[in-house]
């Protein structure tokens, strides 16, 4: 039986539900699943209410849940099939199908099911050949773009964005790339060796670009589209689209006096569900999702040691905008009581750039490392088991992707976008949030500030369920988006700009 405090969540869950407040009775559904992480009937529900809204992906991460809890039912295996079925995943709904019946031989459904999935596989094989000619031929009309780039370029998350777009879309089209200088602690900064010398590139050493260079860069390349990250000049943006240039964006953070602006782009790129909330309803915007590279981001067999937490620190941000002194508080009080717990910091700055008090901790904990080093990916995950990421704010949070396809569960803020990609007690934990604040540059999300005895407790938590931790590494790596799903779905919006 369920806990009574979960089962009262659950049934407040199906009244809301019978009265079509959909929302509502998924946030009491998570509410009794917290309270009781084994309540197999609501992840169950959940799951179902998931399909219903068509949040197939939702429902997909529950029913797998129940299939974790109880490997046994039929039932939940087959309903996974369904929803595969109803999504063109075809071979693994095949599976579903045929794992209930091993459970169940005589179940009727599984078999009618698996009976219209053998026939949809054998039609696919018949038109395969058809398809890929069809393919070959769209590609052989298809107009080869010059699409071109306008982005910071060294290591710092905004330009691994746009080298990964670039990447991308290098592999159908035309890239060029004007590099702008960024800075970090008032120092400029741009790279061209290594991962950053790419064909095409431009580069300026400025941030701020004169809308003559801009244009001149246009026209000597006949750049038939531009990408901006983060660009706020909005009479830049102007500009190349009077020139007939195609203008797009990839929007990760969002301002609120962007609005009467938004509508000068011909594309918006969003790689999370709260941004494209954020602006869909005025600005041509696409819902693209993320994708890593998980041949790259992969879980490391060798010896050496791993630590116990992993925290990327990075450049440590505005206000520190990581939660790198939380982590590092966090951290000495659980060591007090856990003499073999270690904790690995990756940081692009030096620790003196931490409050006082934390500088002490870092150098008096002999079980902390704090290790600075700009290393290029796949970076330092490997070195941990866990990975703390209670980050205040994020537009995108790659660290968060990158290390959970390295098979790290994550401790994160219970708040997106850090929410949309950890489920608790499915992939990692979610800590609460005990204050809300603007930031000083009036970005539109808050900075949500974690509750740190929630932070302690979430930390200390895994260290005595090592069986968890276990299973959460699996999960942790196969929820991260498919790359190659994130590259069609980038391939089909950038060819619809023509």
């Amino acid at each position: 039986m369920p806990a009574p405090s979960a089962q009262k969540y659950f049934n407040e869950a199906q009244t809301s539900q019978e009265s079509g407040l959909m929302e509502k009775a998924v946030e009491s559904y998570k509410k009794a699943i917290e309270t009781d992480p084994y309540f197999i009937s609501a992840y169950y529900a959940l799951a179902l209410l998931y399909h219903q809204i068509k949040q197939f992906d939702n429902a997909i991460t529950n029913l797998k849940k129940v299939i974790e809890l109880d490997p046994n039912d039929a039932s939940a295996f087959n309903n996974l099939g369904v929803i595969c079925f109803a999504n063109d995943m075809f071979n693994e709904a095949k599976t579903y199908f045929e794992k209930a019946l091993l459970i169940e031989t005589n179940y009727k459904e599984a078999r009618d099911n698996l009976k219209k999935i053998q026939q949809k596989l054998q039609q696919k094989i018949q038109v395969q050949p058809f398809i890929e000619q069809s393919i070959n031929t769209i590609r052989k009309n298809k107009k080869n773009l010059k699409i071109g780039f306008v982005s910071i370029w060294f290591e710092r998350g905004q330009a691994y964005v746009t080298k990964t777009l670039r990447d991308v879309i290098a592999q159908e089209h035309e890239t060029f790339v004007f590099a702008r200088t960024g800075g970090v602690y008032g120092r400029p900064m741009l790279q061209t060796d290594g991962i950053w010398a790419v064909p095409n590139l431009t580069i300026f050493n400025d941030y701020s670009i004169p809308h003559e260079v801009i244009g001149k860069w246009i026209d000597d390349n006949a750049i038939d589209a531009v990408i901006f990250n983060e660009e706020y000049d909005w009479s830049l943006v102007d500009f190349c689209k009077k020139k007939g240039t195609k203008v797009i964006t990839y929007l990760d953070y969002y301002k609120d006096d962007w609005k009467p602006y938004m509508y000068l782009y011909d594309t918006v790129l969003c790689s999370t569900k709260r941004t494209f909330n954020l602006v869909k309803d005025f600005c041509n915007a696409y819902y693209v999702g993320w994708g890593i590279d998980t041949e790259l981001f992969k879980p490391l067999n060798n010896d050496e040691e791993k630590y116990t937490f992993f925290h990327n620190a990075g450049w440590l941000g505005i206000n520190y905008r990581k939660m790198t002194p939380a982590v590092i508080l966090a951290f000495d009080a659980i060591s007090r009581h856990n003499p073999d717990v270690t904790l690995f910091i990756h940081a692009q700055a030096e620790p003196e750039k931490l409050p006082p008090q934390i500088v002490n901790i870092v150098h008096n904990n002999t079980r902390i490392t704090y290790h600075v080093e700009t290393v290029p990916a796949p970076g330092l995950y490997h070195k941990g088991s866990i990975l703390v990421f209670p980050s205040k704010l994020e537009g995108l949070g790659l660290p968060l992707l990158e290390g959970m396809a390295c098979g790290l569960p994550a401790i994160a803020t219970d708040a997106p976008p850090m929410n949309e990609f950890v489920q608790d007690d499915y992939n990692g934990l979610l800590v609460k949030v005990a204050q809300r604040l603007t930031r000083q540059d009036n970005i539109a999300f808050p900075e949500e500030i974690v509750d740190m005895n929630d932070l302690v407790f979430k930390m200390d938590y895994l260290i005595k369920n090592p069986e968890l931790v276990y299973k959460m590494q699996n999960n942790a790596r196969n929820s991260v988006n498919n790359y190659n799903t994130f590259s069609k779905k980038v391939y089909e919006v950038i060819n619809n700009v023509q």
